[in-house]
Formats: structure tokens, sequence, C-alpha cells
């Protein structure tokens, strides 16, 4: 338990006091089954889309890159229920 609040920060995730606590059920219950299924369809079917067009490319493939497209087009498919589109650049920039 040590290691977690290196790896994640001391935020709600690894906190252990009880504000923290309450915080983390609330959200919990967020996450059923059905939003988890959804987030493996998507991620499964951005990834192989992905790699569709990394094969048919002759560019190097910049991997940081394109996996923080790859998360972020998960999420809005996921949470938002439209996908990425063009607009990666505008949103990456917005959010960093």
């Amino acid at each position: 338990t040590e290691l977690l609040p290196l790896a994640f920060g001391a935020g709600m995730v690894v906190s252990e006091d009880e504000p923290a606590a309450v915080r983390r059920k609330v959200l919990q219950r967020q996450f059923g089954a059905t939003l988890v299924q959804a987030f493996l369809t998507h991620a499964w079917a951005v990834f192989f889309e992905k790699m569709d067009a990394w094969r048919g490319s002759p560019q190097q493939v910049l991997l940081c890159r394109e996996m923080n497209q790859i998360t972020l087009e998960v999420i809005c498919r996921t949470v938002l229920g439209e996908p990425l589109r063009e607009r990666y650049e505008e949103i990456a920039e917005a959010i960093t």
C-alpha cells in the first residue's frame, strides 16, 4: 500500500480517510458492469481500427501520441457516446 501513492499520487483513489472512502463508494456505483462492458467493447474496436491504420501507413508510428489518442477515443465513445473524429488535437490541447 505504500507504493500506491508513489504511482498514483495521494488522491482519492489511495487515500484511506473517511471522506475519500465515501467518494469512492459513490463513484464505484457509476462503474457497473454495463459501463465496463461498453468500455471494453470500445477499447477493442478502437485498438483494432488503429492497428489497421498502422499497417497501411508507411510512416513511423509515434506510440505515445497514438496511445493518448486511443485512450481519449475510448473515453469519448464510452462516456459521451460520440467518436472523437478529427477533434483529437483540439481536445488534447484543452486537457493538457
